[in-house]
């Protein structure tokens, strides 16, 4: 999961979804609106506190299991 949203950071802006660089999602919706494009949480970045609680998230995974080849991946 952390790899995942590794991949899904912003490279570049929109509006639309209220994505700006270096941001992680912060939900992301698989229903009808969004598969439409009328509702803006596929995926959704407006909250800026997602990335700081992703590299929490990632410490204390490698606090686990002290595993490098994680860090890499990331």
């Amino acid at each position: 999961m952390l790899l995942k949203l590794a991949q899904l950071e912003v490279t570049e802006l929109d509006d639309w979804q209220d994505a700006q660089l270096g941001i992680v999602p912060h939900e992301m919706r698989r229903d009808e609106l969004t598969t439409l494009n009328l509702l803006l949480y596929h995926p959704y970045y407006r909250i800026v506190d997602t990335i700081i609680l992703w590299i929490v998230t990632l410490a204390e995974a490698y606090n686990w299991n002290t595993e490098v080849s994680m860090l890499d991946e990331c």
